[in-house]
């Protein structure tokens, strides 16, 4: 893609910051399944270290379940920090719990089924400036055409086999210019794993925010992140761990599989057996009848508490709402 002049002008501090680093990262390893696979990569330090703003930060994507609306009632409810060793979030999706929470001092671990979604972070992570870059040419060109076609280029790369370092930067970068830009926020996939959601009707829609860019890479440091499906997550004693899986009742075409009654009731076989292992752990989920027979048992704490919801595919899920906190702890 061609950059125009203004287009450069605007962008000189994006490339400034690229300029200073020495932009080496280590490559990913190719594979023919990236499942469980670990994005580990060294982080470009120069970069990261241009804008010393302090921490914590907010998502730098929108996220259908997202927690800004319980933020407080989550931070009052979990342990302590310096009552567990080692924080494990499974189903990370925007990740506000940990951005806003700051886990700066203890190590991290961040996973998500959705590969598009963890290479996002991965990038924010190792190079965010080069992440930038390639967002404000999407962002310099954003129109329907140019929606539609990166929904193209997205699909695209999704259905490569082999990914090699480059493209992984592409569909970080499509990933989130197509979540800033499609309709309502949502990711949703057909059953061939497709992104198939519309774009949004938006008059200047925001890609991304500089500064919190950044800053999530400075937070990410002390942190590993990966594609891995949270049966495959494994904490052990005095570890904390907060599930944030798609709620009962809900939308949950986040990826070909779903998430429906079965799904929920192998999560909570799960849950249990970290129970035994003397994990810490804090669940979040739609407060309905299936949620509270399954954690009926009393060594788990329910706290019923009010929220809102704004992203939804479907109108009647937004507004306000009961959900459940589920610890198994007693605050």
């Amino acid at each position: 893609m061609a950059l125009s002049g203004e287009f450069m002008k605007n962008s000189s501090m994006i490339q400034a910051r690229k300029a200073a680093s020495s932009m080496r990262a280590s490559s990913f390893s190719s594979s023919s399944s990236i499942i469980d696979q670990k994005l580990s990569s060294e982080p470009c330090e120069e970069s990261i270290k241009q804008t010393p703003a302090p921490l914590p930060c907010r998502p730098f994507v929108k996220w259908v379940g997202g927690k800004r609306s319980i933020i407080q009632d989550l931070r009052a409810i979990m342990p302590p920090e310096d009552s567990y060793k080692n924080y494990f979030e499974p189903f990370v999706g925007g990740g506000r719990l940990f951005f806003e929470s700051a886990f700066s001092s203890k190590r991290s671990f961040l996973s998500d089924v959705n590969e598009n979604l963890i290479y996002s972070y991965d990038w924010v992570k190792k190079d965010p400036a080069r992440l930038l870059e390639r967002l404000e040419e999407l962002k310099k060109d954003h129109s329907k055409e140019s929606y539609y076609e990166a929904r193209k280029e997205f699909q695209y790369t999704a259905n490569q086999k082999r990914q090699k370092k480059e493209d992984t930067l592409s569909k970080a970068a499509l990933f989130i210019y197509l979540n800033k830009t499609c309709y309502n926020g949502l990711y949703r996939v057909n059953s061939k794993g497709e992104f198939n959601v519309p774009m949004g009707s938006y008059k200047n829609p925001s890609i991304y925010d500089e500064q919190n860019i950044f800053n999530c890479s400075k937070l990410l440091q002390n942190t590993e992140i990966s594609v891995k499906n949270y049966r495959d997550v494994k904490p052990r004693k005095n570890d904390f761990v907060y599930l944030d899986p798609p709620y009962d009742e809900a939308f949950a075409q986040y990826n070909k599989d779903g998430f429906g009654k079965k799904s929920q009731e192998i999560l909570f076989a799960y849950i249990e057996n970290l129970d035994r292992k003397g994990v810490s752990l804090m669940l979040s989920n739609a407060d309905t009848e299936l949620i509270r027979k399954l954690y009926s048992d009393k060594k788990f704490y329910l706290h019923s508490i009010d929220s809102v919801r704004s992203i939804s595919c479907k109108s009647s899920q937004r507004g306000k709402r009961k959900e459940l906190l589920i610890t198994n702890f007693d605050d």
